[in-house]
């Protein structure tokens, strides 16, 4: 039997130790399952600047109260996958990562693969 995605990134999360779970083991795991292959996956370059300690916050820093992943279709061509974070207290939403593919079935996959780790995270 396979294994699903929620038992494939607990698995991620226990090879690499990791306790507190930060947007660098995100930016990570994105590179390490190859989802950057399409065209890219990256820190939104507004998150980054606004956030020069980016790699080393905790997913669910300050006033987030969870991770929206999702993927989108383009406006001119391929499929984006957005991360954001969502504030509990008013409807405030950052965009932390996108990343651009060119089927959706990889979108999808790394849709899934993401919203999985941000779950398996608050286990």
């Amino acid at each position: 039997m396979a294994e699903t995605r929620m038992e494939q990134v607990r698995r991620w999360l226990r090879d690499h130790s990791i306790q507190r779970l930060t947007w660098g083991d995100v930016y990570a795991f994105v590179r390490e399952h190859d989802l950057d292959d399409d065209e890219y996956f990256e820190v939104h370059t507004v998150y980054r600047h606004q956030h020069p300690d980016w790699k080393t916050e905790f997913i669910y820093a300050g006033k987030v109260r969870w991770i929206a992943v999702y993927w989108v279709v383009g406006g001119s061509e391929g499929y984006y996958v957005h991360v954001e974070t969502r504030s509990g207290e008013s409807p405030q939403v950052e965009l932390v990562m996108v990343g651009k593919f060119w089927d959706t079935a990889r979108a999808e996959i790394a849709a899934n693969m993401l919203q999985a780790l941000g779950n398996a995270a608050t286990w």
